[in-house]
Formats: structure tokens, C-alpha cells, sequence
């Protein structure tokens, strides 16, 4: 039996007419791996699905740990930043303090550091110390230092 177009054309508006025959027809013309694809792209789909949703997971848990982890840093370089505004307060107060010092004739410092100890008058007599200034280790308001500039 030979078709012709006309036949043909009936062929295909039986099949459209006819599901099962299509299905038929179908299971005789594809493979099993073709037929089976359906199948496969649906489980395929549920598991990217599952892998996004993981995924989605993992990045909100990998975000809320970003945040604590820099508001932690943001706390500790605060911390960081008062320290060092203490440390050069504190500095600046002692840089003036041996500013204040350095410019004191060194016989009123060494007089200063005898006698505070004593609870009366000193055991000899403090004579002869004014000039004292001009010794090694003691210089007075006008002597250079290296590395010590003038106030």
C-alpha cells in the first residue's frame, strides 16, 4: 500500500485527531534516552531549584556573618582610634612637661629633688650650685640637643 500526499495528510490529521496513536507512533520512532528526557529535565529542574535554594541560604548566612564580622572590626578600630587619641594626649602632656623642665636652671631642679626629701633644713649648705648648669647631663634653657628642638 503506497502513499500518496493526500494520504499523508490524512495520515497526520488521524494522529492529530488520535492521541494514543500518536503515542504509539512516538514510542516506535524515538529512542528510550528521547523518550525519557521529560522525566529527566523535570528532575533536573527540582534540583537546581533545591541547589538555589541552598545557595540563596548559604549567602544569607554568609552575609549576616559579614556584617558581624565588620561591625566587630568597625568596634575595634573605635577602640584602636581612643587609644591612640589617649597616647598622644598623654604624650603631648609629657613632651610639655619635659619642655617646662629642660627650661629650668638645672640647680633649681637638683635643689628641687635634694630637698623634697629632707623634712628640715638641709645637713650642709647648698652654696655654690647656681652655676651648676653648664655640667655634663644638665643643660639649661639655651643649650642644644640633638634631637630636641627649642620650645
Amino acid at each position: 500500500m503506497a502513499f500518496t500526499i493526500t494520504d499523508f495528510h490524512d495520515l497526520v490529521r488521524l494522529l492529530e485527531q488520535h492521541e494514543e496513536w500518536r503515542k504509539e507512533l512516538r514510542r516506535l520512532l524515538l529512542t528510550d534516552e528521547l523518550l525519557n528526557l521529560p522525566n529527566a529535565f523535570r528532575e533536573l529542574h527540582k534540583l537546581v531549584d533545591r541547589r538555589f535554594a541552598e545557595l540563596a541560604e548559604a549567602q544569607r548566612r554568609t552575609e549576616e556573618a559579614l556584617a558581624a564580622h565588620r561591625a566587630e572590626t568597625d568596634r575595634r578600630f573605635a577602640e584602636l582610634a581612643e587609644a591612640l587619641r589617649n597616647l598622644s594626649e598623654t604624650f603631648t602632656a609629657h613632651r610639655q612637661e619635659f619642655l617646662e623642665y629642660r627650661a629650668e636652671p638645672c640647680s633649681a631642679i637638683w635643689r628641687s629633688a635634694v630637698t623634697s626629701s629632707w623634712s628640715r633644713s638641709p645637713p650642709w649648705p647648698l652654696t655654690g650650685l647656681g652655676s651648676w648648669t653648664g655640667s655634663p647631663g644638665c643643660a639649661g634653657p639655651t643649650a642644644k640637643r640633638p634631637g630636641f628642638s627649642s620650645p
